[in-house]
C-alpha cells in the first residue's frame, strides 16, 4: 500500500496501509510448523530473522524501493545517498509481560532503521531517542534538549539513524510486534574507517559535542 511521510529534523514517521500487517502471524507459523526460530540479535529473546524464511527478496525491494529514497531526502548524503545501502537485516521482534517487556539504551548496528509496529492491542513501550552518537562517543549522555518520547501506534514506523540511540519503555499490558529491518552501507563504513585511521576525528554528525 502507500507510504505516508510525515519527516521532522532527525526522525521520520511512516505509515503504511494495507496487507503488510498480515507479517505479524509470521511467528505463530513457524511454532506449529515446528521451525526452528533464531532470534534475531543478543537483546532480544523473542523474535525471528524473516531472511531465513524466505523474506530476503521483500526486504531487499523494500530497502531499495522505500527505505533508500526516504533516507536520502531525511539524512546527511554520507548515510545512504553517497554510498547506498547495500544490505539488510530485517527481523521480527515481540513485547509481552512474562517474556522481553523492554529493551535498554543502545545504538542500532545499521546506518538506516525501519521500525514498523505490527500490533495488536497493548499499552506503554513508547520509544526514547537520546541523541545520535559515533562509535567513539556512544557512552556520551544525552543532553536534556536530545531526549524525546514517542509512542507506538499499529501501522506505523519510524525512520531513524542506526547512530541514534534509543530505548524502549517497559509495556503494561497486551502484546506488541515489530518489524525491523537495519540498512547498512558497506561504503559508508569503509569511509569511516579510514577516516578514523586516519586522524581520529569525530564525524559532523556526531551530538556528542553540542551544547545542552
Amino acid at each position: 500500500g502507500p507510504w505516508q511521510l510525515d519527516s521532522d529534523k532527525e526522525i521520520g514517521v511512516v505509515t503504511q496501509h494495507g496487507g503488510g500487517v498480515q507479517v505479524a502471524y509470521f511467528q505463530d507459523w513457524c511454532n506449529g510448523a515446528g521451525k526452528k526460530i533464531i532470534r534475531p540479535n543478543s537483546m532480544n529473546n523473542y523474535g525471528a530473522i524473516l531472511d531465513h524464511f524466505g523474506f530476503k527478496k521483500a526486504l531487499s525491494e523494500l530497502v531499495s524501493q522505500v527505505i533508500q529514497p526516504l533516507a536520502d531526502c531525511l539524512y546527511p548524503p554520507e548515510f545512504s545517498k553517497k554510498h547506498g545501502l547495500d544490505s539488510h537485516h530485517g527481523f521480527l521482534v515481540e513485547y509481552e509481560l512474562g517474556k522481553d517487556t523492554k529493551l535498554d539504551f543502545h545504538r542500532d548496528d545499521s546506518e538506516i532503521t525501519l521500525n514498523l509496529c505490527l500490533g495488536s492491542k497493548f499499552e506503554g513501550g513508547d520509544l526514547y531517542f537520546g541523541g545520535v552518537r559515533c562509535a567513539r562517543h556512544r557512552e556520551v549522555p544525552p543532553f536534556s534538549s536530545e531526549g524525546r518520547f514517542i509512542g507506538h501506534a499499529v501501522g506505523a514506523g519510524l525512520l531513524h539513524l542506526g547512530a541514534h540511540r534509543h530505548a524502549a519503555t517497559n509495556i503494561t499490558k497486551g502484546h506488541r510486534r515489530n518489524l525491523i529491518v537495519w540498512c547498512s552501507s558497506s561504503g559508508f563504513r569503509k569511509e569511516l574507517d579510514a577516516k578514523n585511521g586516519c586522524c581520529q576525528c569525530c564525524p559532523s554528525w556526531c551530538g556528542a559535542h553540542a551544547s545542552s
